[in-house]
């Protein structure tokens, strides 16, 4: 008889105990995911006149746009975007990183943005003895990596549930247009919202956008950032929203044409 009341309220106290359980995990599944893979561009430089130092690329101002209305959302770039990457190297190392975690929250990504291929063309120099046989070359690696390694991984890890973009670069490189009418071709075939740099920063821009004009480092700098974020923002199915947290730039929706240098 006491055998079968010590059973009865074990019963009572799982039962009280599982609404509890399911609440735990019920929470701990709101978290989404924003995957950054790619190169310093993805991963950032760090600006030298910032005490401290800051490091900050557009992939940190996209994630703050994106939260606003997705408060959940949780960023990944430090394991799966690093300097001086190649379309090879980063196969191995990076998108390997990526797709574990990615695939290990299946139905959780929500966003995934790359960049690659500028370093690629380390090597290509003028003083190369046939720089035209070197940059066919390599352009015709990076397509077929991309092609048939890094963006077939990338998608099957993600599923049809996230979206995907991706950013060309801009000209501090003598091949520039070359390498980014590829990307554009490749990322646009399989899918992806792509953002032409080149239409951002200018002539007239790069100074403000870029660190070219102080440290003659052409990575984008957080005003150039914010400004990348915003046009990649635009191309993603997600709510405007029309401002960055303790910011004094105010972000347009639909860009029709970018912000001259005295931004």
């Amino acid at each position: 008889m006491l055998a079968g009341k010590t059973s009865f309220l074990f019963i009572i106290l799982l039962l009280l105990c599982l609404p509890l359980e399911l609440n735990a995990k019920s929470k701990g599944s709101n978290k989404t995911y924003y995957i950054a893979v790619g190169d310093s561009f993805a991963y950032c430089v760090f600006d030298r006149d910032d005490v401290p130092p800051r490091c900050y690329a557009y992939t940190d101002a996209l994630y703050e746009r994106l939260k606003e209305n997705n408060p959940n959302l949780e960023f990944r770039k430090k394991h799966f975007a690093k300097g001086g990457v190649t379309t090879t190297s980063i196969i191995t190392g990076q998108l390997l990183n990526a797709t574990k975690f990615m695939k290990s929250h299946s139905g959780l990504i929500k966003f995934v943005t790359i960049n690659i291929g500028r370093n690629d063309f380390v090597g290509c120099s003028p003083k190369h003895s046939n720089v035209s046989e070197c940059l066919h070359t390599k352009l015709e690696r990076i397509t077929y990596n991309l092609n048939n390694t890094i963006i077939p991984m990338l998608k099957e890890a993600g599923g049809e549930g996230a979206q995907y973009a991706a950013t060309t670069y801009f000209d501090t490189i003598p091949y520039h247009d070359l390498l980014a009418d590829r990307l554009i071709d490749i990322y646009t075939k399989n899918g992806f919202k792509v953002v032409d740099l080149r239409q951002i920063i200018t002539n007239d821009t790069i100074c403000n956008y870029t660190y070219w004009c102080k440290h003659h480092n052409g990575h984008p700098n957080v005003i150039g950032s914010r400004i990348i974020a915003d046009v990649l923002f635009s191309k993603l199915s997600s709510p405007v929203v029309t401002h960055f947290p303790d910011s004094n730039f105010i972000a347009s929706p639909a860009v029709t044409h970018f912000p001259d240098s005295n931004l």
